[in-house]
């Protein structure tokens, strides 16, 4: 992993928990649309690969890939980071199930493809895709009787760095 993925990860947590157009806005706007029942706010964002999650519903910024190509003045990379959300305590399955789309949906809407993670022209996001409920994701499934429920989306961004 290279040791520029700190700025992009924390470029998608800024995309993330801006107060206009970040998740918990796109949450908001989502609980409109739909009047069957509200999607929880995230309350927190895990930055990085964490394995251990205390509060819920949360995202975790997980980097996944960093692969650079050394030029002579500069570093081509193209970074893999998948957002995981995790959500939990739902009586409901099949609403538990949608509250995990929605906010995926959420999250892709906030981090969208072709999008500028900085000031000067590049990160930029050059590919979105779902990646899925994680059935076997690094966290507790269940445990009594709390449910775990996660999926993700990723996101490929290419960066470029001076050296």
């Amino acid at each position: 992993m290279s040791k520029y993925i700190e700025k992009i990860v924390d470029a998608i947590n800024t995309a993330l928990t801006d107060e206009t157009t970040g998740v918990n806005a796109k949450i908001a706007a989502i609980n409109i649309e739909y009047d069957d029942f509200d999607v929880d706010s995230i309350i927190k964002i895990y930055k990085g690969r964490m394995f251990s999650i205390e509060e819920y519903p949360c995202l975790v910024i997980w980097p996944e890939d960093s692969p650079a190509e050394e030029q002579a003045n500069h570093i081509d990379q193209n970074h893999i980071v998948t957002v995981y959300a995790a959500i939990t305590n739902e009586d409901d399955q099949e609403n538990m199930h949608k509250k995990l789309w929605r906010t995926l949906r959420a999250v892709t809407e906030s981090v969208r493809a072709t999008v500028n993670l900085s000031t000067g022209g590049t990160p930029v996001v050059t590919l979105c895709s779902y990646a899925g409920h994680t059935y076997g994701s690094p966290w507790f499934i269940e445990q009594g009787n709390f449910y775990i429920e996660s999926g993700g989306v990723k996101f490929e961004i290419i960066d470029e760095e001076t050296l």
